[in-house]
């Protein structure tokens, strides 16, 4: 029997369960989602390596803001002046991150009567880097947790560059939840000193506006928050810091990765980043059990791949598997920037009218892709370690 699987994630058993979705009756204009606007889940896979220079968090590096806040109440605007220092207390290399544990703290230094915030706080929150990605973990830091990582800023910035931080929000939904886009590319001067690189990355939501200036090798060094049209508000200002020299230790490379200095094979690259997006991160943890992967090409428009791939982890035929049409982003230098794959349940049409030009459309929606031999392959190499997928092995080339 021949069984094709339009899209799922699923547990293998006896058999493969299957599940598709046909072609919407009403047609839509074909829009490509560029890195950054995406309309589904996203995996990013950057085998190079995160360059860190960017970020400034060695252990004890700190930053000191004067903030002044203001709220509007019946009697009038009441205004009050905080200092704000931010202490990097621990970083470490866990896994594929870079993490660095920040405190922050607020001291009050004056207010007008009667201002309603308490005159000193403190708490911790997290930067987590990954790639070209930082995140910024609230509260508790816990890698399991996905939902609570919010993408704070993505590199290279550049004026222009945009982003949704809430987790598989497209960006055209993410207008009045938090959009981010870098607005200015510039030298910029706070109290601290004049700067001549640095990003003014705004984020708009429905009760006001959000600005930073972040400078590479610095940090950030102004934010500006106003909320619910002036009522109350925010402006940070840096007035001093101080950076360490220290070293930071390597990042653990992943499974597929060596460190060695013989090239990783393109197919790896290819299998990981694909494998990373279809079992997700709940079942293919950075460092985990690595998954097989068969896929085929069934288009290329610059510098996106449109492919439908399964993947099924490594250890065991009865374990967890996918199946999806995908989108793969290369970098200029050909390296995989990041892998779309698109929504599940009836967000799954959509994206694929969003994310596909229409003969890959057609393909998809065919059921064209023979997911029970690429089964067979992927058993096949679990029992013959070293054999790369079926497509390596057709002498096609992997863009």
């Amino acid at each position: 029997m021949n069984l094709n699987i339009s899209c799922c994630l699923f547990i293998i058993l006896p058999f493969l369960a299957a599940c598709s979705v046909k072609n919407p009756s009403e047609s839509q204009t074909f829009l490509p989602t560029p890195p950054g606007e995406t309309a589904a889940s996203t995996a990013i896979i950057f085998p190079e390596g995160p360059d860190l220079s960017d970020f400034p968090f060695e252990r004890g590096n700190t930053w000191i803001y004067d903030s002044s806040n203001y709220e509007v109440q019946a009697t009038g605007q009441l205004t009050a002046t905080y200092t704000i220092t931010e202490t990097v207390v621990d970083a470490h290399a866990q896994g594929l991150y870079w993490i660095a544990q920040i405190h922050h703290e607020e001291q009050l230094e004056s207010s007008s009567p009667g201002w309603s915030q308490p005159p000193r706080t403190s708490s911790d929150f997290w930067y987590l880097i990954k790639d070209n990605q930082l995140y910024r973990q609230d509260h508790l830091l816990n890698l399991d947790d996905s939902r609570s990582l919010r993408l704070d800023t993505v590199f290279p910035l550049g004026k222009g560059v945009a982003w949704c931080p809430v987790k598989n929000l497209p960006l055209e939904k993410c207008v009045k939840s938090g959009k981010r886009e870098v607005l200015e590319a510039s030298s910029h001067t706070v109290p601290a000193g004049s700067i001549s690189s640095c990003y003014k990355i705004n984020e708009d939501f429905n009760t006001g506006r959000f600005s930073q200036w972040f400078c590479p090798g610095i940090g950030v060094v102004e934010r500006q928050m106003d909320h619910n049209g002036f009522q109350s508000g925010s402006h940070q200002y840096l007035t001093s810091f101080s950076l360490q020299p220290g070293i930071r230790p390597a990042l653990s490379v992943s499974s597929t990765q060596s460190p060695a200095a013989t090239p990783t094979p393109r197919w790896v690259i290819y299998e990981t980043a694909l494998a990373n997006a279809i079992l997700g991160p709940d079942v293919y943890p950075p460092g985990s059990d690595k998954g097989l992967c068969e896929w085929e090409i069934w288009g290329q428009a610059g510098r996106q791949v449109y492919v439908w791939a399964i993947c099924q982890v490594a250890s065991t035929d009865q374990g967890t598997a996918g199946s999806l049409p995908a989108v793969i982003y290369l970098n200029a230098p050909g390296s995989i920037q990041q892998v779309i794959i698109p929504a599940s349940g009836f967000d799954y049409g959509r994206d694929i009218q969003q994310l596909f030009p229409p003969h890959v459309q057609n393909r998809i929606f065919n059921d064209e892709f023979n997911a029970v031999e690429a089964m067979q392959h992927i058993a096949y190499r679990r029992s013959h370690p070293g054999t790369p997928p079926a497509i390596v092995e057709s002498g096609i080339p992997l863009p």
